[in-house]
């Protein structure tokens, strides 16, 4: 579900449905309803998650095309990106899906197990979080969140010289770790950049198109 100033969001799986369903805050009453596909167009197909960014825009990632959709508050979509496919840029599985204040995407990959970061424009900026690694593997990751509370205490757990521009928090389905914290930010010293230049990543050591190393600890 997503809230803003008088309207509930919830997102309805139901297959015969694949549509965001719109509920009066106050008094619960359904407004409408909206993102199902007409024949031929884009739109919603089987919906796993969605997510509001600051300025009120929607996101939904979806299994049965493996697209991500923007959307605004009235429906209408703004933009679409990505393919089914088992390389960076495209998605197997997509689930969970953030935006942070950059407007940077981030969307889970249940499948390909990583999380892909793109611009506001759905360029691919870097990935992270693949099977095989000692510490920071994602393991059948679904949900994501992207924030910059608390950043002080999450420093703490950085690389000596890496700054924190964020905190990265991914869910997990199996295994020991059923949340993996990750650090965006740069190493001290280093050029950072904006959404549409060179990114800081997760550990700052990897630049676009490279793939990222977990943060200290691997969480």
């Amino acid at each position: 579900m997503l809230v803003d100033e008088d309207s509930l969001y919830v997102l309805d799986i139901q297959k015969k449905n694949n549509e965001i369903k719109v509920f009066d805050l106050r008094s619960g009453a359904l407004k409408g309803s909206f993102g199902k596909a007409v024949e031929g167009g884009e739109g919603l197909a089987i919906p796993t998650n969605f997510t509001m960014d600051d300025k009120g825009f929607i996101y939904t990632t979806n299994a049965g095309t493996g697209r991500i959709i923007k959307l605004d508050k009235d429906g209408h979509i703004l933009f679409a990106f990505g393919e089914f496919g088992d390389i960076v840029g495209k998605f197997s599985r997509p689930k969970g899906v953030a935006v942070d204040h950059e407007g940077r995407i981030y969307v889970v990959d249940s499948g390909s197990q990583n999380v892909q970061i793109f611009t506001d424009k759905g360029r691919i900026i870097a990935f992270f979080g693949d099977p095989g690694l000692v510490k920071g593997s994602l393991n059948l990751p679904a949900s994501i969140t992207v924030t910059k509370d608390n950043l002080e205490y999450f420093q703490t757990f950085a690389a000596p010289g890496f700054i924190l521009e964020a905190a990265i928090l991914v869910t997990n389905q199996y295994g020991e770790d059923k949340i993996s914290v990750y650090g965006l930010g740069q190493m001290q010293g280093k050029e950072g950049g904006s959404a549409t230049g060179k990114q800081p990543v997760p550990d700052g050591k990897k630049s676009e198109g490279d793939k990222p190393e977990p943060a200290k600890d691997g969480k």
